[in-house]
């Protein structure tokens, strides 16, 4: 049967047909083949295995380059190239794309047709662009000094606070000699360390007195001056825009001296004394 259809398939122009049936033939033993018989069919399968195939190549894009076997071709895709029957490795490449790789069999005496569409090669990634964060604008140096004085004490404060530790120091040393005063007399009483403890403890009220009215004052003063700074501002801030403003400024001004007036603080510190004590006394108005 092999031998038979192998003849058909090259009446009918099928050559790698009938090269393929007539290796199966030869392939098996056959007791009634005759080695002459055995030598024309071997001579005329590689008669038939001489007949070149044709390998028809596609590419998109177009001019693609071709290689074949790892041959370049002459010629670029698209093209028809003969090349002997079997298995082949055929690579397209063009500039832009992904190279591809296809396996293909061309047959004896016969056509092969291989398409391919490239990819396109994947765009680089833009480095990425570093923006510099806008410079910080410094703060005018009026503005600090503003903020300075409005944060801090005013020198009366200080001077005030002063006074009160001065004056509290003052009273407990003489509070202590007082004490001094009285362990002596209970030891041997007269009449000068009497006089002496009297003194000394009527000048540790007077000095505690002081102390505690200077003290009260330049707390009030400090909470007092605070609000006063914020009524300055905001008193500049709504002062004349143009000469249509004048009356407005001008009632603006009597304004603010009023305000400055009421809001001023006025203090007080006036020693007492009597015939069995003494103390201060302190006046606050604001």
């Amino acid at each position: 049967m092999l031998r038979p259809l192998a003849e058909a398939h090259e009446r009918a122009g099928d050559i790698d047909g009938a090269v393929l049936a007539l290796e199966r033939y030869l392939d098996h033993d056959h007791p009634d083949l005759s080695e002459e018989e055995r030598a024309e069919l071997a001579a005329k399968l590689a008669s038939l295995k001489a007949n070149p195939g044709f390998l028809d190549v596609y590419v998109e894009p177009e001019g693609a380059e071709i290689v074949v076997d790892g041959e370049v071709n002459a010629e670029a895709a698209p093209t028809r190239i003969e090349l002997p029957a079997g298995e082949h490795v055929v690579i397209v490449s063009a500039e832009g794309y992904l190279p591809a790789e296809r396996m293909v069999r061309v047959p004896y005496g016969g056509y092969a047709r291989v398409e391919v569409r490239m990819d396109p090669e994947p765009q680089p990634e833009p480095d990425p662009v570093e923006v510099a964060p806008p410079p910080l604008e410094p703060l005018p140096a009026d503005d600090l000094l503003e903020d300075d004085v409005e944060r801090g004490a005013s020198p009366a404060v200080w001077a005030l606070g002063a006074v009160s530790a001065a004056a509290l120091a003052t009273g407990s040393a003489l509070g202590f000699l007082a004490l001094t005063q009285e362990s002596q007399f209970d030891g041997e009483a007269r009449a000068s360390t009497a006089d002496r403890g009297e003194s000394f403890a009527l000048g540790a009220d007077i000095a505690f007195g002081v102390s505690f009215a200077t003290a009260v004052t330049a707390v009030a003063l400090y909470l007092v001056q605070r609000p006063d700074d914020e009524d300055d501002d905001a008193l500049d801030a709504t002062g004349p825009a143009g000469p249509a403003a004048g009356d407005d400024a001008a009632g603006g001004d009597a304004a603010a001296e009023a305000a400055d007036d009421e809001a001023h603080l006025h203090w007080t510190v006036a020693p007492l004394v009597g015939p069995t004590g003494g103390g201060v006394s302190a006046e606050v108005r604001f």
